[in-house]
């Protein structure tokens, strides 16, 4: 016989079931050792089959148990008599049960106990192991609708562990990439106020004060909670009293003129982009005592700034033709930040 591998599927299932439907035909005639051999063969064709598995181990169990002292076969039905001795007159077929349970696996016919009559002892043993292969039927596909079920929960717990695995990954390179651009940030700033220090000192040192106020007035842009702005500031405070004091200690007109015009530096570094904030506003007061700067004085001084800083934004505007509206806005805000009642708010107390 030719292994199960070398039919084609449906050559094997037609074959298995011809084996047992000889295997059925020999245990109706209770030949259990001929029926236990065609079921056998059709497990060489195909041993996964759950329905000869089944078969087999029902008739093993008949089998051993007729062949126990005590126990007497029963004579097998007529039909079966007849068939195997040969004789011409056989009783007319017997009903059959197209859905039973024995029909459905094996394809053959099973003969029913005429009514009145009854049921031989073979019969019964068949019909408990029809109930007994449709309880291993249920049995089987019950377990295998409760592996279906345990394989789909697994792939549904693995998707999702899946999917937090990504979620955790991801939430991970955007913490390492905020990080990283934080840093680079933290760098490039410590670098821009470094510079902006050093340069500080270099003007502190060379008695300009107006270009060391705009240092700091970087810093206080880039870095508005660095710790050493007050520092800054201090140091620019000291360095400016120092020249208003001995400017104004001074009685001559030409040394009076150069402290008006070291005042009007720090005047129009103050009111060069607008109002002063506080920190340019107390320098100015601080400049203005020591200066001794009048109110007058100062307004003379703040209007020629205010009117030139306002000339040289026209003539930005206009040298190339009509201004955008953009830039129309932009000169309007201006001249209403340097208006004069702007600079006398931006005043504090003058010394007359």
């Amino acid at each position: 016989m030719k292994k199960g591998s070398e039919y084609p599927d449906a050559t094997r299932k037609k074959l298995v079931g011809e084996f047992l439907r000889n295997a059925d035909k020999f245990l109706k005639s209770g030949e259990y050792d001929q029926a236990l051999s065609e079921v056998e063969k059709g497990l060489e064709l195909e041993p996964g089959n759950f329905y000869a598995q089944a078969y087999r181990d029902r008739i093993t169990a008949l089998r051993e148990k007729h062949s126990r002292p005590g126990v007497t076969r029963s004579s097998p039905p007529p039909a079966a008599q007849a068939a195997r001795t040969g004789l011409a007159s056989a009783p007319p077929p017997p009903a059959t049960h197209e859905g039973s349970e024995l029909t459905e696996i094996t394809g053959a016919r099973v003969e029913e106990v005429p009514a009145g009559e009854s049921e031989l002892p073979d019969n019964r043993e068949i019909t408990e192991l029809r109930d007994q292969i449709a309880r291993d039927r249920a049995t089987h596909e019950t377990e295998t609708q409760r592996q279906a079920e345990q394989f789909a929960r697994n792939a549904l717990e693995e998707e999702l562990r899946q999917r937090e695995e990504r979620e955790q990954l991801k939430a991970a390179e955007q913490q390492a990439v905020a990080e990283a651009v934080a840093g680079v940030r933290a760098e490039a700033i410590s670098d821009i106020v470094a510079r902006a220090k050093e340069e500080f000192g270099k003007l502190i040192s060379g008695g300009d004060a107006e270009s060391a106020f705009r240092q700091i007035a970087r810093i206080m842009i880039i870095d508005p909670d660095n710790p050493g702005l007050e520092a800054l500031a201090e140091q620019l405070e000291a360095v400016t009293l120092a020249s208003v004091k001995a400017a104004a200690g001074e009685t001559k007109p030409a040394q009076r003129e150069t402290a008006l015009q070291s005042f009007g530096k720090l005047l129009r570094s103050a009111w060069g982009e607008g109002t002063p904030n506080d920190t340019q506003a107390e320098a100015l007061a601080a400049a203005r005592t020591r200066f001794a700067i009048t109110a007058e004085e100062e307004k003379t001084l703040l209007t020629g700034i205010q009117k030139g800083i306002i000339t040289e934004a026209m003539k930005d505007a206009y040298r190339g033709g009509d201004p955008d509206p953009e830039t129309r806005a932009f000169l309007e805000t201006l001249t209403r930040e340097l208006s004069p009642g702007k600079a006398d708010a931006g005043r504090g107390p003058a010394t007359k």
